[in-house]
């Protein structure tokens, strides 16, 4: 033990001193508390502004009445391919949405709301995120001890809401499935899309506006212009 914390302490301008610990948990090996010669890093730069639309402070009703009365729906040319349909549309869409009130937030790396979490998790994980600042300010075993096992708790806690959450939305599977299939999507890591399509002549596209194109053409195609009038009388 001596001969290693000798070794460990050697290292010239990264460790200042060591000690040997008690084995931690249901561990059978001692332990090795090191006090390494680093510096938190105080930067506290400012934090970033964004502004973003609150969607919460317009109602549907009041969205819907703004487009009719200002956003005139229909195209201004019977000419136009299905890039110049889109980018026409884009704006009328992109001026119903400066509708909406914004406000200004902050930039900020916030955890992604998962699904399964609830009260007593969040309360869970704040009791594991307090007990490691604790450890943060004053690094020794019992609090290093004891932020491992509020980090252990949090960890099964959370399994066990997963677990709970895929039974719930699996056995709810015929009266929801979009929970379901939303919950299948986000777990893909491979994502595939057309890359190109045959035109019919031989030849296939080479961008997502001419698979468009192509697709456009085909879904016109099994359409019948009916003359104007009535519809006509089917025999039975």
């Amino acid at each position: 033990k001596q001969w290693y914390q000798r070794r460990v302490a050697i290292t010239a301008g990264v460790v200042n001193g060591c000690k040997i610990v008690s084995p931690l948990g249901k561990s059978d090996h001692v332990g090795i508390l090191v006090e390494l010669v680093v510096s938190p890093n105080t930067d506290k730069s400012p934090k970033e502004k964004t502004v973003k639309p609150i969607w919460g402070k317009i109602s549907s009703d009041e969205l819907l009445k703004f487009s009719m009365n200002n956003i005139d729906w229909d195209y201004s040319s019977t000419n136009y391919n299905v890039q110049e349909m889109w980018t026409e549309l884009h704006g009328k869409l992109e001026a119903v949405a400066a509708a909406v009130p914004a406000a200004s937030v902050y930039l900020d790396n916030r955890p992604v709301k998962l699904p399964w979490s609830t009260t007593s998790l969040k309360r869970m994980r704040k009791n594991k995120d307090k007990a490691w600042a604790e450890f943060d300010r004053n690094s020794s075993v019992i609090n290093f001890s004891y932020a491992n096992s509020k980090q252990h708790i949090f960890e099964v806690a959370e399994v066990k809401a997963k677990v709970n959450y895929e039974k719930k939305i699996t056995s709810n599977l015929k009266q929801n499935c979009k929970s379901f299939y939303s919950y299948l999507r986000n777990k893909r890591q491979v994502k595939s899309s057309v890359v190109s399509l045959d035109r019919g002549d031989g030849t296939r596209t080479d961008s997502s506006t001419e698979s468009a194109e192509v697709l456009a053409s085909a879904f016109s195609s099994v359409f019948v212009r009916e003359p104007p009038g009535p519809l006509p009388k089917t025999e039975d």
